[in-house]
């Protein structure tokens, strides 16, 4: 800000006065107005962040539950299968094709989240709020992990091959345990799924 010379000559000490008062009002108007601007700017990247939480939050209640409402079919089907392999190969009997269970795998978005710290927007947010998305992204991320495991392990049931006819007795035995395996992880991934839902569905109360 320039600081101009006064109009006309200061004949005394009250004009001086005048002058000086003029020029600090000026520089707290300015200064004041600056701030005013700031902290208006940093409330509305505040609430476009919060915004984007929420909506992140609503898709991702679609998407976890868009895996958990098919693990019950996906166990019923695991038990189906064990079932099979569990029997005695019965001799000239028609070759049936392994069934393996369908995988759901979803996707969890947090652009939102990783954008607000990089812009170091959460700093204007309340502690309680931070705090609050803060869990849940943390969690939609321990599912998300959780889900790539579980595809590692759907992948390994495949080296079985497709016919069931073609196993040999140790075949039927390794894989069945493997189905045993994925079904005890898809009944840990409905659990933390149903945990993860409810936190996200608290966190948008």
């Amino acid at each position: 800000m320039e600081i101009g010379a006064p109009h006309g000559s200061i004949r005394s000490l009250k004009d001086f006065g005048v002058h000086l008062g003029t020029v600090i009002l000026g520089i707290l108007i300015a200064l004041g107005l600056e701030q005013w601007l700031e902290s208006h700017h940093r409330s509305k990247m505040a609430a476009e962040a919060e915004a984007g939480f929420r909506g992140e939050m609503q898709f991702a209640i679609e998407q976890v539950k868009s895996v958990t409402d098919k693990i019950p079919g996906t166990r019923s089907d695991i038990q189906a299968q064990i079932a099979k392999l569990s029997a005695p190969a019965a001799q000239g009997a028609p070759d049936e094709p392994i069934k393996y269970p369908l995988l759901a795998y979803q996707l969890v978005p947090s652009a939102s989240w990783d954008t607000a710290i990089a812009t170091q927007v959460l700093g204007t947010l309340p502690y309680n709020t931070v705090r609050k998305y803060e869990v849940v992204y943390a969690e939609l991320k321990v599912f998300v992990d959780a889900e790539r495991d579980g595809a590692g392990y759907w992948y390994d049931l495949h080296k079985y091959g497709v016919s069931l006819a073609a196993l040999t007795t140790d075949q039927r035995r390794a894989l069945i345990e493997q189905l045993r395996r994925y079904d005890a992880f898809e009944n840990f991934l409905e659990g933390l799924g149903q945990d993860t839902l409810k936190n996200c569905e608290a966190a948008l109360k």
